[in-house]
């Protein structure tokens, strides 16, 4: 996450500190953990096409994309097994290609 998307995370929790005890991220109105389901429903409002696996599924494949390892990719998403997060490491036709001029210029 950018740096200043922490800080404004960080800012948010310690002004929700005040009122909150509770260490999650996310709240409902009644202070209380919000469901996969609110996450599901909020994305949606969003756009359409917008899920929270979408949302993971791009972070993992930009981290990826920018040249961060495999492990720290796999510890970032929570992953046990590592081949799970090697199945969002497929290259595009694009990146093959890119590869291989690489190698003969």
């Amino acid at each position: 996450m950018p740096a200043e998307a922490r800080n404004q995370i960080s800012e948010y929790l310690d002004q929700r500190s005040s009122y909150s005890k509770e260490e999650l991220l996310l709240l409902s109105n009644r202070r209380i953990r919000i469901s996969v389901r609110t996450v599901e429903h909020m994305l949606k409002q969003l756009g359409d096409d917008l899920h929270p696996h979408r949302c993971r599924h791009t972070i993992v494949s930009g981290l990826l994309d920018q040249g961060v390892d495999l492990v720290t990719v796999a510890k970032l998403a929570g992953h046990a097994d590592i081949n799970v997060t090697r199945s969002y490491a497929t290259p595009s036709m694009e990146k093959m290609v890119d590869a291989l001029d690489k190698l003969y210029t």
